[in-house]
Parts: structure tokens; sequence; C-alpha cells
């Protein structure tokens, strides 16, 4: 279901993801996310094209930050912060940008006063002081041209092409694998483009597709099913509405798991041997002169949402036992990192801190069952974070 917000302002939306995928190859999915509608706009807007607030105020939120006289801090306005602008290290801004999702109209922003460029996503507001009866001149002349310029990007505006919805992956009595979809209602689209997955855990990567996909096949847009083939190991599709060199945003995926991966303890769990996840996107780096391929699970946190992440791992344990556990990951914050279930039995909570390297630091034992069992971290951030896990590694504790 598609969300108001693009009625309202012009955020991250579909139609700055469609720009993204098409001229740069880069996707804002398992970064900062992007809002399921179409506001119209990739980047910035003529102010006034969106329905005013319940004051009469238009581009309150979205489109460009507000750039305040007031010094940015956390807990709010306060009295001696907004004093002196020139004095503090951030200003304080409001409204979100065309760059970042909606976020609530309390949300406060920070710019930074000196060091970093001007930024296509900060803007400032003019605000009258008292009232006058007489409008001048050049006022009416400004609001016509505005109308106008309003009017003729309304009418210029190409809207995107619809996003394949209702993907599925069907195995036959026969083993043959059909993949169908909704048909697009698009009178546009001329065909779909098929991707198959390339690599480990593709449907679990954020960034843009085309890196972790490739074109398999390519149909008319009369077409709502194809037989396709998989490798033993699974592997997924997605589908991509296309209208001459246009490309839709892609589908969501149509998955054929892999067969359980289980990891054995004691030993180095990296995270391409996830069985799931939820909440946080997973990234690839192929293999380079200098490092072996590697997966990690990296998430942005944003100070307004507290999303729990979970990553579960199938473990096989070759003996109960209290265990050495390293990690390689990195945290904006120190403290509790993560809590470590084995099934529904708390192992242990393993800190962060910045100042030790914690993929040798030895600092943290978990006590862990023999057997086959399920290996579970959750992970809830609270205020702003970006955090990323590469690998875990389990040894005996020696006593």
């Amino acid at each position: 279901m598609q969300t108001q917000a693009c009625q309202y302002g012009n955020f991250a939306d579909l139609s700055g993801e469609q720009v993204n995928n098409q001229l740069y190859g880069y996707s804002n999915k398992g970064f900062i996310e992007h809002l399921n509608c179409d506001d119209g706009e990739a980047y910035n807007a003529i102010v006034g094209l969106y329905r005013p607030n319940p004051f009469g105020l238009y581009d309150m939120v979205g489109n460009v930050s507000q750039f305040l006289n007031s010094c940015f801090n956390p807990q709010g306005y306060v009295s001696d912060a907004a004093a002196d602008t020139a004095s503090c290290d951030f200003i304080a801004t409001r409204g979100g940008n065309w760059h970042y999702p909606a976020q609530p109209h309390s949300n406060r922003g920070r710019f930074k006063r000196e060091g970093w460029n001007v930024a296509a996503g900060i803007g400032f507001r003019l605000a009258m002081d008292g009232h006058a009866d007489i409008v001048a001149a050049s006022s009416h002349a400004f609001e016509q041209q505005l109308q106008q310029a309003q009017q003729k990007r309304l009418t210029q505006r190409e809207q995107i092409i619809s996003a394949v919805t209702q993907l599925r992956l069907l195995e036959r009595d026969d083993g043959k694998m059909i993949l169908s979809w909704l048909p697009s209602a698009d009178k546009r689209v001329t065909g779909y483009d098929i991707y198959r997955s390339t690599i480990k855990q593709a449907h679990l990567l954020g960034g843009f597709y085309q890196k972790h996909y490739a074109k398999a096949y390519a149909v008319g847009a009369d077409s709502t099913e194809l037989e396709v083939t998989l490798p033993d190991s699974g592997g997924s599709f997605i589908v991509v509405a296309r209208s001459g060199q246009m490309l839709a945003v892609p589908s969501e995926k149509a998955v054929k798991l892999a067969p359980a991966m289980v990891s054995a303890i004691p030993g180095r769990i990296d995270m391409q041997q996830l069985t799931q996840l939820h909440n946080a996107p997973l990234y690839y780096f192929a293999a380079s002169e200098d490092k072996p391929e590697r997966y990690l699970v990296f998430k942005t946190n944003k100070a307004t949402e507290q999303n729990m992440v979970r990553l579960r791992f199938d473990t096989q344990v070759a003996k109960a036992g209290w265990y050495q556990l390293n990690y390689k990951g990195s945290s904006f914050q120190n403290g509790a990192f993560f809590q470590l279930w084995q099934g529904r039995k708390l192992a242990g909570v393993v800190g962060f801190d910045r100042s030790v390297d914690d993929s040798v630091s030895k600092r943290h034992k978990v006590y862990l069952e023999a057997g086959r069992h399920a290996l579970e971290l959750t992970i809830l951030r609270e205020d702003f974070d970006r955090w990323g896990l590469s690998w875990l590694e389990l040894t005996e504790a020696k006593s």
C-alpha cells in the first residue's frame, strides 16, 4: 500500500529511486530506503507543487531542509542554544528534504556551520514580520511567475513505469519452475526483463540490483509467466518492466532457498551463512588483490526509528560449555551491541567499545548447549547509528 506522504512533499520516493537506478546505477534500498509512492520529482522541486499543511503552509516537509537561525541541540529548542549561531558547530534544520524519506515533524536535523559544502538538500524560508494591507506589485508579479512555472512543470512531468507486482516462483511436479507476475496496466510497457541472481544470498542484499543480478530473459508486454531455471543451490529472480530504454524500479524478489547451511561451532561464522535476516540488508564485496570475497550486514539506523534487527544462523555445537566470542563489527555507539540467543535461551549480551579492536579483543564469553540449534543475534539501536557486522568466531574458552 502506498503512503500519502508524496501528496504533501518531495521526498526520497519511487521517482528518485528510478532515476538513481537508471542514471547512476545506485539505490537507496538497504541504505536510507525510499517511500512507496511517487511525488513526481527525483531532486529539488519548484515550491508549492504539493498540498499545504492544515495551516495553509506549503513545503514544510521535504524538498529542502529549512536552515534555522539557531544552534542544533539534540534535546530540542533551549533558550541559550539560539543566541549566537556564530559560536556553535552545528546549525539546526527542520523538515527533511528530497534525499530522505518522510520523517516526523519533531525530527530536527543539523548542518555543520563550517567545513561542509553547500548541499542541494538545504534551503531557507523567508517570513514577513507583521502584516500589510497593500501587496506590492512585485509580489503579484512573482506569484504569477511562480504559478506559470508550476503549471509548466506539472505538464512536463513524465510518469514513471509502475513496478511489477505479485511475483511468484512455483516448482511443478515435473520439476520445472514457472515464474509469474501480474501484468502492468501501464500501456507504455513494451516488455519485461527477467534478472537471475549471480551470487549467494542475493535476495538479502541491499544496493543496486544489477550488481548481483544479471538479465537472463526478456519477454513481450503480453507475457505474464515464463519457464525458468536455477542451480540446485537455489537463487532468486527480479522482474523489471520496460518502455523502450526506460526501466521501472525492480519488483520484489521471488526466491528458491538454498539447502540449509549448518555452521560448525567452534569455528568462524561469516555473514553469507545467514539463514534469515530481518530489518537490515546484506552487502557483498568481491575479492580483490589484498582482500577475499566478503559479506557485511550494515544498517543505517535513523533517530526516528527503532527497528529490531534479527540475524539467524543454523549451527551445530560440538559440546556444551563456555565459548570465547570475537567478532568483526563497528558502531557509532559504545555499550551493549547485540544479544546472542541459542533457541529461546539468552546466551549472552555482547558489547562494543570504539577504542578496542573487537576482532581480537577476547572480551566476550557465552555459554552454549551441545547439538543443533538456531543461533540468533538481535540488535536494537536507539538514536542515530551506523553499524556493521562481518563475522563471528566462537572458540572453546580456556578455564
